[in-house]
């Protein structure tokens, strides 16, 4: 009986811990622009229900694990769960601008790429908050957060680079070397894993300890953009 209850106790904790996402370790946008989810590594892709139209995703720090997309017309979204059909709530007021990726900082700013390579912040989803340009960001196409706050960016040509954080310059002496493989947008997880989406493939691959690129994960392909609220399981 004690066991019994204990179990119930860990399932109930994990279930809140997830919010709504039940065990959903990474969240991508298909070519088509619909949410995709999957639980593990080698797992395959699940079409989100009634989730198009996005071109990035982010996902917010509240209970819920909301999800904040970045609608084609260039405006904020937000949705309960990619399974929980209900669509799209938005577009948020206040939010809408020319951005091609979005991002959710760990200190909960919200950053955005301008299709010009520069990186615009806000403080929140409010009217009171509005874009800010950042100053010395222009260069890359597509970012990602680091649990510890650096931002980690890939220019159209594939390199990597990184930042101290939202403030500081780009530096690309460490990643350098990850130019097998040009990289169209990147996800981190929890744990630092790095995620790339190839430009030839749309797959998800890891940047590996000697910072190449890793071969494509199993099923991982159509997307154009990911983003991570748990670790995917197995080995890549």
């Amino acid at each position: 009986m004690w066991v019994f209850v204990a179990i119930l106790q860990v399932q109930l904790l994990t279930c809140a811990v997830l919010g709504l996402h039940e065990g959903t370790a990474m969240v991508g946008v298909d070519c088509d622009g619909s949410l995709m989810t999957r639980t593990h590594g080698h797992g395959d892709w699940r079409e989100a229900d009634d989730s198009c139209c996005v071109k990035a995703v982010a996902i917010l720090p509240d209970e819920d694990q909301t999800l904040l997309g970045l609608g084609l017309d260039g405006c904020l979204y937000t949705k309960r769960s990619p399974r929980v059909g209900s669509g799209w709530d938005g577009p948020i007021e206040g939010t809408c601008a020319d951005l091609q990726d979005v991002i959710v900082m760990p200190d909960d700013r919200i950053v955005g790429v301008t299709p010009a390579k520069k990186m615009v912040v806000r403080d929140d989803l409010t009217t009171d908050s509005e874009w800010e340009h950042v100053e010395g960001s222009y260069s890359c196409v597509a970012i990602a957060a680091y649990p510890d706050g650096r931002i980690l960016g890939v220019t159209s040509e594939g390199v990597l680079k990184e930042r101290p954080g939202v403030q500081g310059e780009w530096s690309w002496d460490r990643i350098s070397g990850a130019s097998n493989m040009d990289a169209i947008a990147l996800s981190i997880q929890p744990d630092g894993t790095v995620f790339g989406i190839g430009s030839e493939d749309n797959g998800l691959h890891v940047l590996q300890e000697d910072l190449k690129w890793g071969p494509m994960l199993d099923n991982s392909y159509c997307v154009k953009n990911a983003v991570s609220p748990q670790n995917l399981g197995g080995n890549y």
